[in-house]
């Protein structure tokens, strides 16, 4: 789904075209047999963070309740997680697996699955089931589908945008200073959030900018998906510990391997995501980027 607002309409329409579209995708996604689960739900979750991206540009522009709006979006994205987390666990193994020089211990990778196995068995018999969020979901995005055409706007939205702009790409910023002095989890998440929200709100205004912008909207999307993975191994790490039986686990054959394995890929994902981050941030660049006035 493209996202995108157009120089030819009114910028506050343009607000509310996209975000309908964003729901909608979501929702014809969710609601079609032909369409891969996850890969649905992953979109859907998609939808929500770019919404709440778009958001943000326009916090003190809107007449309607920002602090709704978002907790709607931030919460639909939430209730669908549990759905995804076991299927992003698979793919962190599989990837981990891949690019390992030599083959994981057989005994690892065996108890692995099955603590996976018995993971979607829980979560099948949870109270609210994955098809129930699901359903709940559905239900929400049709709720928002009716309040977004009365979403309405300050009159001066272009210099509430640009300060909107400026906020995501300086808490950003921030967010990356905090993680190089810190690398902890909760720092590295937070860059990772508000870096996307710079990608998605380059992607909505780039029609808007003076000059080209691809190779930072680009740079941008390479960042937040190597952020993403080690984000990724971040949760598999701690799932591990969490497990009741991890002294078993820690006493299989390889096992000290596998672990040592995440944390090396860790941190060679940080060190490209410092890089990378240090071109986009690294001065104010990306906060003085210019708006070409709306015909």
């Amino acid at each position: 789904m493209k996202f995108f607002l157009k120089r030819s309409e009114e910028i506050g329409f343009g607000l509310k075209r996209v975000s309908i579209e964003q729901v909608q995708a979501a929702i014809n996604g969710l609601t079609d047999p032909s369409v891969d689960h996850a890969m649905a739900v992953h979109t859907a979750r998609k939808a929500c963070k770019m919404i709440r991206g778009l958001l943000r540009l326009v916090r003190t522009a809107m007449n309607t309740d920002y602090a709704i709006e978002n907790a709607c979006f931030r919460d639909a994205a939430t209730r669908l997680s549990s759905s995804r987390d076991t299927e992003v666990l698979v793919q962190t193994i599989n990837r981990l697996s891949e690019n390992a020089r030599r083959p994981f211990s057989p005994e690892v990778l065996s108890h692995l699955r099955i603590v996976l196995m018995q993971q979607r068995r829980d979560h099948a018999t949870e109270p609210l089931r994955g098809d129930d969020q699901v359903e709940i979901f559905l239900a929400e995005m049709r709720d928002a589908l009716q309040r977004i055409p009365n979403w309405s706007f300050a009159d001066d939205l272009v210099s509430d945008i640009q300060s909107g702009f400026k906020k995501t790409y300086r808490k950003g910023r921030s967010f990356m200073n905090e993680a190089r002095q810190e690398s902890t989890d909760a720092n590295l998440h937070r860059w990772r959030k508000y870096a996307k929200y710079h990608e998605y709100q380059m992607r909505l205004l780039r029609k808007f900018f003076t000059g080209k912008n691809s190779k930072r909207i680009e740079s941008l999307g390479h960042l937040s998906e190597v952020l993403g993975d080690d984000h990724d191994l971040a949760v598999l790490q701690q799932k591990l510990k969490q497990q009741s039986d991890f002294a078993v686990l820690e006493a299989l054959p390889g096992f000290n391997r596998f672990c040592s394995t995440i944390s090396k890929r860790r941190d060679k994902l940080q060190s490209r995501a410092f890089k990378v981050g240090r071109r986009l941030y690294g001065s104010q660049t990306g906060s003085r980027l210019r708006f070409r006035k709306n015909r």
